[in-house]
């Protein structure tokens, strides 16, 4: 079904070490969806169930991630419930493709910088170390799925910048946390290696690791770095003229979904599968999206209150 015809051949021939048809994005997912393949065959649910597991796991980690940013339960229920019920979401779950994999783990990526940032408003700890390296390994693991995850790391390095500016960046700031002198030197010095550490060498490494099956003149630099090209080259200059085809902002009004399968069954009947939005969701997600940056309230205060716990008990029943 659509690009299983490429990432589920490319796991299967990288579990056996044969010669790689598809080297348009990085390995990892791809490696990860041959670990079902390997245990349940080359069967539309051994190609299948690493991407169901991953979008499965999505639920629970969007519930931690909203229930630490609420402190509330029924909106956390309720936000978690709101990505249950998402057409794609639905849809790239059960199939054999890379994208549910690369969109796991930038969630998870996210969510664990979110919890650095609220450690790190303590001060440097054991505990803020063992975040930033876990959030450096899921920044890896998103990378080296898909170059979705580059961009979406992008963005999580800004607000990790303006971040460190805020909690560090002005000598009253730093006074206020009792950072001064050689002090203040020396807890800077240590986060600095960390990030390093965590946000740099960490990715670097995994996304290296991820071209060890492709390894066939055994310098593993420079197999990874060919592909590089090839993939950029690739996706420069190739372009597919097909019914289906759309700008990037006609996917929020949903004007022409992908289609996926289409199969004749006989007497009239067919079978369709199509990759959109709940437009329920999408729409109402846009002024959602605004809000928080237009009200500049705070978000916790704006999720308490007796009348959210009355509401989600009634959207759960």
């Amino acid at each position: 079904m659509f690009d299983e015809v490429y990432h589920a051949r490319t796991a299967y021939e990288m579990l056996h070490g044969l010669p790689i048809y598809e080297n348009t994005h990085p390995p990892l997912g791809k490696y990860l969806m041959s670990l079902g393949i390997r245990i349940f065959g080359m069967t539309p649910f051994g190609w299948r169930i690493v991407c169901a597991l991953m979008g499965t796991l999505m639920v629970p980690v969007c519930y931690a991630f909203m229930r630490s940013i609420s402190g509330n339960t029924w909106i956390a229920a309720f936000t978690s419930a709101l990505m249950i019920f998402d057409f794609m979401h639905f849809t790239l779950s059960r199939i054999g493709t890379i994208d549910v994999i690369v969109a796991f783990f930038i969630l998870l990526t996210f969510y664990l910088m979110y919890l650095v940032l609220e450690e790190l408003k303590k001060g440097l700890s054991f505990r803020v170390c063992v975040l930033m390296v876990l959030n450096g390994v899921s920044a890896g693991a998103a990378m080296a799925s898909k170059w979705t995850g580059v961009y979406a790391c992008a963005g999580i390095a800004v607000m990790f910048f303006i971040f460190l500016y805020q909690e560090y960046g002005t000598p009253a700031v730093r006074t206020q946390k009792k950072l001064s002198g050689r002090n203040s030197f020396h807890e800077l010095g240590q986060l600095f290696l960390i990030c390093v550490t965590a946000y740099l060498i960490i990715p670097a490494v995994i996304y290296t690791a991820s071209y060890l099956s492709w390894n066939e003149d055994g310098n593993l630099l420079r197999t990874m770095w060919d592909n590089q090209v090839r993939m950029l080259t690739y996706h420069e200059n190739t372009v597919f003229d097909h019914p289906y085809s759309s700008e990037w902002y006609d996917w929020i009004w949903m004007r022409r979904p992908l289609l996926d399968a289409y199969t004749g069954l006989g007497d009239g009947k067919i079978s369709v599968a199509s990759t959109f939005g709940n437009p329920v969701i999408w729409w109402g997600g846009i002024p959602a999206l605004f809000y928080p940056v237009i009200s500049g309230y705070p978000v916790k205060k704006a999720f308490s209150g007796r009348w959210l716990e009355w509401l989600g008990s009634w959207v759960l029943s």
